[in-house]
């Protein structure tokens, strides 16, 4: 598995920019200038990310029309529940895969997220037209 052309691993990327930053401070006696790092500018300082992508409900119904024509049937009706789900809650995926039938309260209209992102478990509510 090969890294994307011009991009570091997390951690060569930690160990470049505090090498970036050490630049900044003046050089201890006796050090030459090619042991000094980085240069500025060489390796960025903050990551980018990707702009999210919002699907309107025009593509989700044709998604979940395309996941409903899946062989056999009952994958299809998962994937278009799962995307269902997904545009309901706003959840993320991984969440919505390790969900479990405790974890829906269709009474009061609530879905609970167990240890999610950063270990926090959070409540969802859940459209009314839920069931």
């Amino acid at each position: 598995m090969g890294r994307a052309a011009g991009r570091g691993s997390a951690s060569e990327l930690s160990r470049q920019a505090a090498l970036r930053g050490a630049r900044l401070r003046p050089p201890p006696p006796g050090l030459r200038p090619e042991e000094r790092g980085a240069p500025v500018g060489l390796v960025p300082s903050r990551t980018c990310r990707a702009v999210p992508y919002l699907y309107s409900d025009e593509e989700i119904v044709a998604l979940m029309e395309a996941a409903r024509s899946l062989t056999p049937a009952l994958r299809g009706a998962t994937y278009e529940t799962l995307i269902g789900l997904l545009r309901a809650t706003g959840m993320r995926v991984g969440e919505a895969i390790r969900l479990d039938r405790n974890e829906v309260c269709f009474d009061e209209g609530v879905l609970v997220v167990w240890k999610s992102k950063f270990a926090k478990s959070r409540e969802l509510a859940l459209h009314e037209s839920r069931g």
